[in-house]
């Protein structure tokens, strides 16, 4: 069997909403390499390349988000929040305070990230936080966004036409003074109302609580130091470079998002397929229920799970449910009730369930669309493998009742056989024991018939199991090629992982280069005296930035190690997996092979069955002319002794015929008794 062309079973989709990273990129590799002409004085250059291969960090940041978790309500604010915090970060050398002197190209660098900086920050916040209520925030959202954007288009006129009044209002007054202040106050307090809410699942909670450190570390700063000049000025920040923190809102953004629940199909399908090979290789139906119960209850937070299937008739509960299900049909659709707090999904095709499975949350709208899909895409592999065992089970008791059936009509020829008379011989004056013959034909013509109608019904299940067997052994190769996909992804995600340790060891450099002239410059300047006191002012800041970046490039190579880890570990999972599905494949190709001797054997036994029938016929048939001829025994004695003769003989032929055919019977008995348990997959 080839599963070359069998369709991927493993769900992917494609990172979208990109753009921002690309067009930060660009206004990076443009800034630093003609920003420097439009400033009094030329920037550091070794300075220039530490803020360069930071905000090229930062991007990867936003890469890594759109790869893992491209469907998650987060990433694409988190995208454009990356893209504004690495423009914003990378030329902040060149960013100048406005003024009507100030280069319209180099606001048109710097200007549209500041000013897409604070509504981008507090929809990543809102989206982080309460993504399960879009509709309440989406229009404040889009309102902040125009409101930007008309700011932004206001500052570019005001500085074509060389309006400082404009610019002082606009720029200053509304822009850093409110609505920068105000953005991050609306950010903070939305994570803090979602921390504080109980309708909150443990993950969720850890990715709030990632956010709001992104907002109150990273933003929060830069805001201040922004809004009021001299707290920079009393920490020794200079005056230009208000956005310092601001890495710090990727850093613990991109956290908060890969901690989001329910957001990752990969991991979702390396859960689930794991999970369906367990339960399909599990002898006792009921114990592998209940250890996918305790997974979906531990997968979705919730509170209790019962699981129901109609054949065979099992159920499962794990938890103690607020409410009983009640008995009936099962649901055909996925639904959600009690205030979104419960949720229940059949398993299988719609209109054809094999049963269902509830899930009880800790609190209401645990259960919202994405809960209810993703439960949905869960159950997907889960539902292939329990109507595989349905299958098993119907196939196994059509087996018993054949072997039942095949054991009672060789019994009744067994019985049937011992009312025909004892061989006797003719001594020519004897006279034949009496003994109704047709009586006993009839009793085997009967029971002839009964052996080819089942074997007419034996042939036919040993197709239909023939067929089943085969349908399961493709959905076995379709999982084989969703695996085979599944590390295909791993293998993009190593080279992800060593594309950003190599850039991580650039930086570790850079920073170590940085420090050490920093160390220079402020040694200079102490030799200088009250003249080189500005510099050694930002020789003290190119430091600590320098110690920061430090830092961050070992939080970074600890997560990359870690991520390198768990990527070995799926390898080592998905290899697993592989070699289960690979011998499943082959038992089920072994019973098929035993299927079709069964075919074989149900079809001998038809044919001796037939065969019988004529036989029968004419043995009734003499029977009855000896029972006419009865009567006129006195007359005739020489013709009955001619009579008895000949239906000893054809009795004496049956008798051979039955214990041929009893014998066969009791060899089919045994081999639909001793079916193996992988007949019916």
């Amino acid at each position: 069997m080839t599963d070359a062309h069998l369709p991927t079973a493993v769900s992917r989709s494609t990172p979208r909403g990109g753009w921002p990273l690309v067009a930060s990129v660009a206004t990076i590799a443009i800034g630093l390499a003609i920003g420097p002409k439009f400033v009094a004085t030329a920037p550091d250059p070794a300075l220039l390349a530490v803020l360069g291969l930071i905000g090229i960090l930062i991007v990867m940041a936003g890469l890594v988000a759109s790869a893992r978790t491209p469907d998650a309500p987060a990433t694409q604010p988190f995208v454009a929040l990356a893209a504004a915090t690495a423009a914003l970060t990378a030329l902040q050398t060149i960013d100048q305070v406005l003024s009507p002197t100030t280069p319209v190209g180099l606001f048109l660098l710097t200007g549209p990230w500041r000013y897409m900086l604070t509504p981008v920050v507090v929809h990543f916040a809102l989206s982080l936080a309460w993504y399960d209520q879009a509709r309440s925030w989406l229009g404040v959202v889009t309102g902040w966004y125009a409101l930007h954007v008309a700011m932004f288009i206001a500052t570019t006129g005001g500085l074509i036409f060389g309006e400082a009044p404009l610019l002082r209002v606009v720029d200053g007054f509304f822009l850093r003074q409110t609505f920068e202040p105000m953005g991050a106050t609306i950010a903070a307090g939305a994570l803090l109302l979602s921390i504080a809410s109980p309708n909150r699942r443990a993950s969720q909670r850890r990715a709030v609580l990632s956010g709001l450190a992104a907002v109150l570390l990273g933003l929060v700063p830069a805001v201040l130091f922004s809004l009021v000049p001299s707290l920079a000025a009393a920490l020794g920040i200079p005056a230009d470079a208000p956005f310092l923190t601001l890495p710090l809102v990727a850093a613990f953004g991109v956290i908060g998002v890969l901690a989001m629940p329910m957001v990752n199909p990969q991991k979702r399908d390396l859960i689930a397929y794991p999970l369906a090979q367990r339960l399909l290789d599990e002898m006792d139906l009921q114990a592998g229920l209940r250890g996918l119960a305790e997974t979906l209850r531990d997968t979705f937070e919730a509170e209790a799970v019962v699981i129901r299937l109609g054949t065979p008739s099992v159920e499962v509960t794990v938890g103690t449910p607020r409410r009983t299900r009640p008995e009936g049909p099962f649901v055909p659709e996925a639904e959600t009730f009690e205030e979104r707090r419960a949720v229940v999904a059949p398993i299988g095709r719609s209109g054809d369930p094999l049963g269902e499975v509830y899930l009880e949350g800790r609190f209401p709208g645990a259960f919202g669309r994405r809960e209810r899909d993703w439960l949905m895409a869960f159950l997907g592999p889960i539902s292939s493998v329990i109507r595989v065992r349905r299958r098993e089970a119907e196939r196994a008791a059509q087996f018993a009742e054949f072997a039942t059936d095949a054991g009672n009509v060789s019994r009744g020829l067994a019985h049937a056989t011992g009312l025909l008379p004892e061989l006797v011989r003719d001594d020519g004056r004897g006279v034949p024991l009496p003994v109704d013959a047709s009586e006993v034909l009839a009793q085997l013509d009967e029971g002839s018939r009964t052996i080819g109608s089942g074997s007419e019904g034996l042939e036919q299940a040993a197709a239909e199991a023939r067929a089943h067997t085969r349908a399961a052994t493709d959905a076995i190769a379709r999982t084989m090629d969703g695996v085979t996909a599944l590390g295909g992804e791993l293998m993009r995600i190593e080279r992800h992982s060593e594309a950003i340790a190599a850039g991580n060891d650039t930086v570790d450099g850079v920073a170590f280069r940085t420090n050490l002239l920093a160390n220079t410059a402020a040694l200079e300047a102490s030799r200088a005296g009250v003249a080189g006191r500005t510099f050694a002012v930002l020789a003290e800041e190119i430091r600590r930035l320098a110690d920061a970046t430090g830092e961050a490039s070992a939080t970074i190579a600890g997560e990359t190690t870690a991520l390198t880890a768990d990527r070995v570990l799926l390898h080592e999972q998905l290899e697993q997996l592989r070699a289960g599905l690979t011998e499943a494949i082959r038992e089920a190709e072994a019973s098929e092979e035993a299927v079709r001797q069964i075919v074989v054997l149900a079809g001998a036994l038809e044919s001796s069955a037939r065969a019988l029938w004529p036989a029968v016929e004419e043995a009734n048939a003499v029977a009855q002319r000896r029972s006419a001829r009865d009567s006129h025994l006195t007359a005739t004695f020489d013709a009955l002794v001619t009579e008895r003769t000949t239906l000893a003989n054809a009795l004496s032929a049956h008798r051979d015929a039955v214990d041929r055919l009893g014998e066969q019977l009791e060899r089919l008995a045994r081999a639909g008794r001793g079916q193996p348990r992988t007949a019916g997959r």
